[in-house]
């Protein structure tokens, strides 16, 4: 299972809407509501979202325990 709650707590830190985040990284509404519900997306979602952060996966993603 895998879960971005380290994308949002950063987000929230960094003043970022997660809406603004979806447009200036041009990621898909079915991309963006599999962000908000903790599913799988393409490693390309979220290495444009770290490319756009300056972070790294690990920042952004964790895997956790079923």
């Amino acid at each position: 299972m895998i879960s971005f709650e380290p994308l949002r707590r950063l987000l929230e830190e960094r003043g970022i809407s997660f809406r603004q985040l979806t447009r200036d990284c041009g990621i898909t509404s079915n991309a963006a509501v599999a962000l908000n519900n903790d599913q799988s997306v393409r490693l390309e979602v979220i290495v444009s979202i770290c490319v756009y952060l300056n972070v790294s996966i690990e920042e952004v993603v964790v895997i956790k325990a079923p």
